[in-house]
């Protein structure tokens, strides 16, 4: 079950990549063990130094239950929010999408 939500994960950050501009066509994973994962420190750090998007992916129900969910993380439910953060975000900008 685990390994299905990190492969929707890839999948959707994949897609995100395609829909925010070719400049991260370089960047897609090809295979799920090409997907960088990072820890809660690595992400931390992150933040220190830069402004960092979380994309929260769970599936519905598992966000809907969920008791902890990270702090200014975004949702991405329908095209329009993909459409919405494809316009207003850089492609340099440092986006991170987590799962359960």
């Amino acid at each position: 079950m685990k390994n299905r939500y990190l492969i929707i994960s890839a999948l959707f950050f994949a897609a995100l990549c395609v829909g925010l501009g070719s400049s991260f066509a370089a960047d897609i994973p090809k295979r799920l063990s090409d997907v960088k994962r990072i820890t809660v420190a690595e992400v931390q750090q992150l933040q220190a130094k830069e402004s960092v998007i979380l994309i929260d992916t769970r599936a519905p129900g598992q966000w809907v239950r969920a008791k902890d969910k990270a702090l200014g993380a975004i949702r991405i439910i329908t095209d329009n929010d993909l459409e919405n953060l494809k316009n207003t975000v850089s492609p340099e900008q440092a986006i991170v999408t987590y799962c359960t």
